[in-house]
This record gives structure tokens, C-alpha cells and sequence, in this order.
């Protein structure tokens, strides 16, 4: 994280991985959850996902994790929260992305979309 980062991520954000999808008849089965500092804002603008279709975010939150640690498709909620399965407030995932750094400051910072 860098130290600018460090400042402003004073929010607690909990992601549930998605271990195994649904299959249609069954539950989704779900890693352990992890939190992660972060702030978020609910500016809506138009978006792209990893797919390329548009979308307005309900929320961006900006994470202190690095790339990869935190996958799309995942479930995530602002507080933290120890439940096996996503709360009822939980977001499906739609796009993951590095936020740019300058590299003196250190640290990776991602930008996560739901």
C-alpha cells in the first residue's frame, strides 16, 4: 500500500471468494472471506468490465491488495464481517483494476468495481 494510500483507505471492505459457482441446483461454495482497507465513492460514469460491456458501479472501491488477490465474480461488502457466506449487502465483483502508482511511494492499489 503506499503511504498516500494508507492516509484516505480508512474503510474496511470483506471479499467472499467464489471457490466453485453454482451449478444450477446447488449453492455456490465460498473460500474464506478477508478484509482489506479501503475507501469508495458512488460517482456514477460509465464503465467497462473485463468483458467490455458498459456499466454504471454502484460503488468503486479503491483497496489496498495487489492485483490478483482479489478476483472479478468475487462477492465483497463495505464493514467487516465474518459469515462463511456473503451478507444480503454483498455486490458480485464486475471488474478488478491496478490503480496507477508512483513508484517511490510503494505498494500496489487495485480499484474494484461492483
Amino acid at each position: 500500500m503506499s503511504r498516500v494510500s494508507s492516509r484516505f483507505q480508512t474503510n474496511t471492505l470483506t471479499v467472499w471468494p467464489v471457490t466453485a459457482e453454482s451449478d444450477g441446483y446447488s449453492e455456490a461454495t465460498y473460500g474464506t472471506p478477508f478484509t482489506a482497507g479501503c475507501e469508495y465513492d458512488q460517482k456514477p460514469k460509465v464503465m467497462k468490465d473485463d468483458s467490455g460491456n458498459e456499466f454504471v458501479p454502484e460503488f468503486t472501491y479503491y483497496v489496498t491488495a495487489t492485483l490478483g488477490q482479489i478476483e472479478r465474480d468475487w462477492f465483497c461488502a463495505l464493514g467487516s464481517f465474518t459469515d462463511l457466506t456473503p451478507t444480503a449487502n454483498a455486490k458480485r465483483i464486475r471488474a478488478v483494476r491496478a490503480q496507477q502508482n508512483i513508484g517511490r511511494l510503494g505498494g500496489d492499489d487495485i480499484t474494484v468495481l461492483v
